[in-house]
């Protein structure tokens, strides 16, 4: 026989003259841990800490189908199912589909910026253009004044240069040239 069964016995006596349910119950059992068959008794004989603890699963399912329901929603509005059932392979598409449009967008979003090179062109056939006036120039007056004239141009160029190249140039460049880091530090690490 095990401990168990000998210490049941050794306390009781045999089998047949075994302690009734309710005589456990009074006895042992409700010095221990109190017997709670409804949850106002469960209110009235367990400590308000314990009572915070006790949730139902039906409460944690319902909680968690209310933050689902508004995910289903918006899927719903890009042509996902209701009852499509996502599963680990589906998710993997989707993130490699999207990462891929994203990268896409950011090479289209450089190319874009190809004509700002177009711009540098004028730029330096003006510069060019305009210095030639100058040096071509008879007088000294109307030199000093093309030249004045000249330099005040240059100023305004440049300042809008520096406001393209700051507001839309080096934001670009610098996340590509993150990207671009990141990609190279995971090649080599």
């Amino acid at each position: 026989m095990t401990a168990s069964v000998k210490s049941f016995k050794d306390t009781f006596g045999s089998y047949p003259h075994a302690p009734t349910t309710s005589f456990l119950r009074s006895s042992y059992i409700q010095k221990d841990v109190p017997m709670v068959s409804s949850p106002i008794q469960l209110s009235a004989t367990v400590p308000e800490a314990v009572r915070k603890m006790h949730v139902s699963q039906s409460s944690v399912l319902r909680s968690l189908r209310s933050v689902r329901e508004p995910i289903i929603s918006y899927q719903e509005t890009r042509g996902v199912s209701r009852n499509e059932d996502i599963t680990f392979l589906a998710l993997l598409t989707s993130l490699c589909t999207h990462a891929y449009t994203a990268a896409i967008t950011i090479l289209v979003m450089l190319w874009n910026l190809a004509p700002l090179l177009d711009g540098f062109v004028y730029f330096a056939r003006f510069f060019l253009d305009r210095l030639i006036q100058i040096f071509e120039t008879q007088g000294q007056k109307e030199k000093i004044i093309r030249a004045a004239v000249f330099l005040g141009e240059i100023l305004v160029i440049l300042f809008l240069i520096f406001l393209i190249m700051g507001l839309i140039f080096m934001p670009v460049y610098v996340l590509a040239a993150r990207i671009v880091s990141k990609i190279w530090g995971m090649i080599m690490w």
